[in-house]
């Protein structure tokens, strides 16, 4: 199915359009779901600012290859 979409809000600069090819699975569906209820995604959020911030805090190394 190919879907196409015209958007035309005074909010625009111009009217813009969209479009998507969607393609048909014989397998199972699965939901398409948000991280509500998910609790390990807070833990996995705090890991990520708190490597980006050890990794802020090393200082820049520079390793040289070849002889």
């Amino acid at each position: 199915m190919f879907y196409q979409f015209t958007v035309d809000d005074p909010e625009h600069a111009q009217t813009w359009t969209g479009e998507f090819s969607m393609t048909r699975h014989n397998g199972p569906i699965y939901e398409y779901a948000c991280h509500e209820g998910n609790y390990s995604l807070a833990n996995i959020l705090r890991n990520g600012q708190a490597e980006a911030a050890r990794r802020a805090a090393t200082p820049a190394t520079s390793q040289v290859n070849g002889g």
